[in-house]
């Protein structure tokens, strides 16, 4: 499965409206268990790859989806702490 999250990172949002929708999504993620999926093992688990998006005036892609040569949650925690 891919999951893509879309954050508004503008001057409409206060410092602490966007901490909750950044603790929100890391709660969503954590619930997943983040891998790339490995399309040579037709029997392996699904795993989930997750992309982020921040926009404000533009749009800027954060993470992309086959960025995921990890296997937890890494960027997604570190990737966007604060609002542009």
């Amino acid at each position: 499965m891919d999951l893509v999250v879309i954050l508004d990172s503008s001057d409409h949002l206060s410092y602490q409206q966007y901490q909750l929708t950044i603790d929100f999504v890391i709660d969503i993620v954590n619930y997943f268990n983040i891998a790339p999926s490995d399309p040579n093992d037709p029997a392996s688990p699904s795993e989930v790859q997750v992309g982020l998006i921040r926009y404000a005036n533009e749009a800027h892609e954060e993470i992309q989806l086959d960025a995921h040569k990890y296997t937890h949650q890494g960027p997604i925690h570190t990737g966007s702490n604060e609002p542009t």
